[in-house]
């Protein structure tokens, strides 16, 4: 029985580590710019923080405003 690949599934919600690694930055930069408020703003749930994807890809194609 052939199997089917699965499709890479990009998630929805990044953690800071994720969002760090996806613009390329340490997650120390991450956590500052979040703070000073130089990053789209994050969801709460509960104690964890989160960015949506399609907010930081909005926020990459209209050069980080």
């Amino acid at each position: 029985m052939k199997q089917s690949a699965q499709p890479c599934v990009q998630p929805q919600l990044l953690t800071a580590e994720q969002l760090a690694q996806l613009l390329q930055m340490s997650l120390r930069s991450i956590r500052r710019k979040a703070s000073d408020g130089e990053l789209p703003p994050p969801i709460r749930l509960g104690r964890l923080t989160r960015w949506r994807r399609d907010v930081i890809e909005s926020w990459l194609a209209n050069d980080c405003r």
